[in-house]
């Protein structure tokens, strides 16, 4: 996703730990939204929330650069294992007939405070997708 178009420019979003945030809305496929992790002594996020509130879409990846967007590397989720304190995120079957997300994935991010990241769609039917990241 290095060429990608990035939605919510100019700028990049520096999530703030344990506060919900709307980054940027995706629009199309190969366009992305970018942010970054705050980094200092007192915070290193461990882990990552990404939630899509709506929108059809078939793929979607996380890419992060630590060289300010020249070279990308996939983040993969981390959902393969489940964390202590942890369950895997179901979109469906909500008891009280809430709203689903779209998508809802958990990815590890211990150790890549600083560093650019980009969301975005691989592949699939977009129309206008909100995503909503939460770092602990």
């Amino acid at each position: 996703m290095a060429t990608a178009t990035v939605d919510n420019g100019p700028g990049v979003p520096k999530l703030v730990r344990g506060r919900p945030e709307l980054i940027g809305t995706l629009t199309a496929v190969e366009h992305v939204v970018a942010f970054s992790l705050q980094h200092n002594q007192d915070f290193s996020a461990k882990s990552l929330i990404i939630q899509v509130s709506s929108g059809t879409v078939t793929t979607f990846g996380l890419s992060c650069s630590l060289d300010a967007g020249v070279k990308w590397f996939v983040v993969p989720p981390a959902s393969a294992t489940v964390p202590a304190g942890y369950s895997l995120m179901a979109i469906t079957g909500q008891a009280t007939n809430d709203a689903a997300a779209s998508f809802a994935a958990v990815y590890d991010v211990q150790g890549f405070g600083g560093a650019l990241f980009h969301f975005g769609v691989l592949t699939g039917t977009v129309t206008a997708s909100p995503v909503w990241v939460l770092t602990d």
